[in-house]
C-alpha cells in the first residue's frame, strides 16, 4: 500500500500471497484507496472461487503462474485500452511537431520514422535508457497519428525488461 500510494500507479500486479497482508486485502484496501486502480491478480494456487472473489472486489483479471510475457502484454493492453476509454481529459499534446528540433541527419532520420510509424496507427511499445526521450517521441507518434484527437496515455513500465 505504501507503494501504491507514494508512486500512483497505472497498474498493479498483485500476487495473492503475500507476508502480513494477503493479496485479497491489500486488493480490498487498494479499491478502497483508489476505486480507478487496475489491479491483475496472481497466483500460482488459484482456483475459481479465488478468481471470482477477486473479480468481485474489482480485480481487472486474474492470472495464473508462471505467467507468460504475451499474457502480461496483453493484460497491460487491455488495461491501458479500458482506461483510454475512462479518461476523460487528454493530457496536453504537443502543439507542433516542430517541438523536436535539429537539423543532423540522426534527427532528420527519427523524424522520418517516427511520422512513418505514427501512419500505422498500430500500439508502439518504446524501451530505452532514463532520460532518452522515450515520452517525447511517445506524444509526437501521438500527434502524427490517426488517433491524435483521442487521449495520450503515457504508461511506464519500468518492470518489465526489455527483450533480449
Amino acid at each position: 500500500m505504501e507503494k501504491v500510494r507514494s508512486e500512483n500507479p497505472e497498474l498493479v500486479f498483485l500476487d495473492i500471497w503475500l507476508p502480513g497482508m494477503d493479496g485479497m486485502e491489500t486488493l480490498k484496501a487498494i479499491k478502497e484507496y483508489d476505486q480507478n486502480l487496475d489491479v491483475v491478480i496472481m497466483t500460482g494456487h488459484g482456483t475459481m472461487n479465488t478468481a471470482i472473489q477477486a473479480i468481485k472486489l474489482g480485480a481487472f483479471d486474474f492470472l495464473e503462474k508462471p505467467l507468460s510475457l504475451d499474457s502480461i502484454f496483453s493484460v497491460i493492453h487491455s488495461a491501458l485500452e479500458q482506461k483510454r476509454g475512462r479518461a476523460e481529459e487528454a493530457e496536453p499534446a504537443i502543439e507542433e511537431p516542430d517541438d523536436f528540433i535539429g537539423e543532423s541527419l540522426p534527427i532528420m532520420q527519427i523524424k522520418k520514422e517516427i511520422k512513418k510509424l505514427a501512419k500505422t496507427g498500430k500500439n508502439l511499445f518504446i524501451t530505452g535508457e532514463s532520460g532518452t526521450g522515450k515520452e517525447f517521441a511517445a506524444r509526437l507518434v501521438h500527434h502524427e497519428s490517426p488517433r491524435r484527437k483521442n487521449p495520450f496515455i503515457n504508461s511506464a513500465a519500468p518492470s518489465i525488461p526489455p527483450k533480449k
